[in-house]
């Protein structure tokens, strides 16, 4: 995460030059002492990596840290200051069912998953597996090390019954080898970019007009569209790639 404060006037290098706020700085960590904080790639984590109480409920965890994160940053942000948030997201219709479909000629089909806690080559074991064996593979390691559900069915025709949101976390981190059992403690695809919106209104910051949903098209022509196809489990009708990123840019009035 990076804050920005403005430098008093007999600091400053130029008329309202800013400078990033250092961890000791006093200006940085009173109340409304930062004009800008910019996230990259962090709100899924903070999501992600919530302190859960013994028998608490994931989801409800989730969500209040992401709240606490967003109340904070809020209570750091000067008058008419940004927090711009850049980070995944999940599709608009999170819960849509739909049908995936992914190929198995393009590795080793196992028929069973693996206990990778217990191999010392992982990278090598999962990049080995077809896109179809991988996506059973991250069924198991996503429920272990992540707490979801992440529901499906196998059809007599090959195709997987699926939430929308789970078919993108598994088609947006299938490829992730090197680092995949870390990749699995992390869900992408928790909160949609209305979720965000909320999140931030709640907190007490406005959603700047300009922020918006967004998908990375480098990623499903190059990783996801060739090995895999999505569609409707009612009507059968394709269903396009929905959304995978956000620029979220909330203003302090």
């Amino acid at each position: 995460m990076y804050s920005y404060v403005r430098e008093p006037p007999h600091h400053q290098a130029e008329p309202g030059a800013v400078r990033p706020a250092r961890g000791g700085d006093r200006a940085a960590q009173r109340d409304r002492g930062i004009d800008t904080t910019l996230t990259l790639a962090l709100t899924h984590e903070i999501w992600s990596y919530a302190d859960v109480p013994g028998g608490g409920e994931v989801v409800a965890a989730r969500q209040a840290s992401v709240r606490r994160f967003a109340a904070a940053i809020f209570a750091h942000t000067a008058t008419g200051g940004l927090w711009v948030n850049s980070d995944v997201c999940g599709p608009a219709d999170p819960d849509r069912e739909v049908v995936l479909r992914l190929t198995d000629a393009d590795g080793n089909n196992p028929g069973v998953v693996e206990d990778l806690g217990l191999r010392s080559v992982i990278a090598a074991v999962v990049a080995g597996m077809s896109t179809r064996a991988r996506f059973f593979q991250f069924a198991h390691d996503f429920r272990r090390n992540a707490s979801v559900p992440f529901e499906y069915d196998e059809l007599p025709d090959g195709g997987l019954r699926v939430r929308l949101a789970d078919a993108m976390d598994f088609l947006t981190r299938k490829d992730y080898t090197d680092n995949w059992l870390s990749e699995t403690h992390e869900q992408f695809c928790g909160l949609t970019f209305d979720d965000w919106c909320a999140v931030v209104r709640d907190a007490g910051f406005e959603v700047d007009p300009a922020s918006k949903p967004w998908r990375n098209a480098w990623i499903v022509d190059h990783r996801i569209a060739h090995v895999a196809s999505l569609t409707d489990a009612v009507t059968g009708e394709p269903v396009g790639w929905p959304d995978t990123h956000l620029l979220l840019v909330a203003r302090r009035n």
